[in-house]
């Protein structure tokens, strides 16, 4: 639980300032910018001006981008922040600073917070507060890097105020299209308009498709980039739970950082590095014992990147979906790469009429070719799907490593529901993992 201080701060911010995390997206197309946050970094002292930043966007893998070359930087000595959003257990996981990219004391969050709550700047967000706040506190802290994640797309997001000379573009997906258009060209467009004048933009070369990938560069000329670098991927035995082309990205990044693309492999391959940028990635293909992974997979991409920790398993999965996600695209990429035994459907929230109509289209898309339920709660779905898997197996000797897994995944908040509950300690749960 979070200090007294900072839950009273957050409390204040919930009331005076609108968070849209949790509110209806298709508004914020025409009611964000940097421009408020921007205001607000000025008011306090512009602390993105007083770190060397590094800047990324993408549909997914940013998290794990900024964790890598953040977690290398710690391990070449220097001090580093790492913000990312959303958080999965504490909003204080939103800054990591090294050693070990731990989060941010909870007084330490909530003064800086209650700083930014000082200047009123008509119209800013509760991100815009969020996001300001987190720079002040990596300068508190001495940071000399701030490795940064945008919030979503990137031209009209907060971070957007960083005039980072160093960004990255890990993906393009069709993701918050009411927001950011609804191709891949126009999504890009957006993300990459984080590119800045005389920076570099490093593009994930497989992981951003060719239209998408045109599209990101022109926008990046445009913006007066002076180089656009395409990152191959990346194979490392050590880092087999993060993607070539998140691996690429980073070591791409790094080199550019050292001015050695020998000396940034080499230090993506030291294990503290692997140990630092996991411990940062709560929810990511995290294992809660020896038959339950817990994954915040919610595009084809992240699927696809799941399904290797899942080889030669049989699965059952349980899955929540955002309402705003591609369930087709998703429920295909289950499908291909995972092909659970049975799956299990939940709203992502209850007595929600959106959240309830997008578990149905899920029911409705697995039913086809696989065996599907839907459930109402997290309680309910974790415990049919450790009966299912204790049951499967029950009859077949099965050494630890072949044996049935339940996958939880889909989005951040069915991961964040799974950590901040008491369900791990069910009997049932128990037995899955003791079985």
């Amino acid at each position: 639980m979070n200090s007294q201080r900072l839950r009273n701060v957050l409390v204040r911010l919930e009331r005076e300032l609108k968070n849209w995390e949790k509110s209806e997206r298709s508004e914020m197309r025409f009611a964000v910018d940097s421009k408020k946050c921007a205001e607000l970094c000025k008011a306090i002292g512009t602390p993105q001006k007083r770190m060397r930043c590094i800047h990324i966007a993408g549909s997914k893998g940013k998290g794990s981008v900024a964790a890598l070359v953040g977690a290398a930087l710690s391990a070449m000595g220097k001090r580093v922040g790492v913000l990312s959003s959303p958080h999965v257990t504490s909003i204080t996981e939103r800054i990591r600073l090294s050693p070990h990219l731990q989060p941010v004391a909870d007084d330490d969050l909530a003064i800086a917070l209650e700083t930014a709550l000082l200047y009123k700047v008509p119209g800013a967000s509760w991100f815009d507060v969020m996001v300001a706040s987190s720079l002040q506190a990596l300068c508190t802290a001495h940071c000399q890097w701030a490795v940064v994640e945008c919030g979503l797309g990137g031209r009209l997001d907060s971070t957007n105020v960083l005039n980072a000379k160093l960004c990255a573009l890990t993906t393009v997906e069709l993701e918050h299209t009411e927001v950011l258009g609804d191709t891949v060209e126009k999504i890009a467009t957006e993300k990459a308009a984080i590119a800045s004048n005389n920076g570099i933009l490093v593009i994930s070369k497989s992981a951003v498709p060719i239209a998408a990938r045109r599209a990101a560069i022109r926008v990046a000329r445009n913006r007066g980039a002076r180089k656009v670098i395409l990152a191959p991927d990346l194979r490392l035995k050590n880092m087999l739970s993060f993607s070539p082309s998140n691996l690429g990205t980073a070591w791409i990044l790094l080199a550019l950082i050292l001015k050695s693309k020998k000396r940034s492999l080499h230090l993506l391959r030291k294990p503290q590095v692997l140990k630092t940028a996991q411990n940062a990635l709560p929810g990511r293909q995290q294992w809660l014992g020896p038959r339950l992974l817990l994954d915040v997979a919610h595009t084809p991409e992240s699927v696809r990147t799941l399904a290797s920790s899942l080889r030669g398993r049989k699965v059952v999965a349980l899955i929540s979906l955002a309402p705003d996600k591609d369930v087709e695209r998703f429920v295909l990429a289950v499908k291909t790469h995972i092909a659970p035994i049975l799956t299990i459907v939940i709203p992502l929230q209850c007595n929600d009429q959106k959240a309830e109509r997008q578990a149905h289209l899920l029911q409705g898309a697995f039913h086809c070719g696989t065996s599907v339920l839907l459930l109402q709660d997290l309680e309910a779905g974790l415990t049919a799907a450790a009966k299912f898997a204790i049951a499967e197996d029950s009859e077949k000797n099965f050494s630890p490593l072949h044996s049935t897994v339940v996958a939880v995944f889909g989005s951040f908040a069915l991961t964040s529901q799974v950590l901040n509950g008491n369900i791990l300690d069910h009997n049932i749960i128990k037995r899955l993992n003791t079985s």
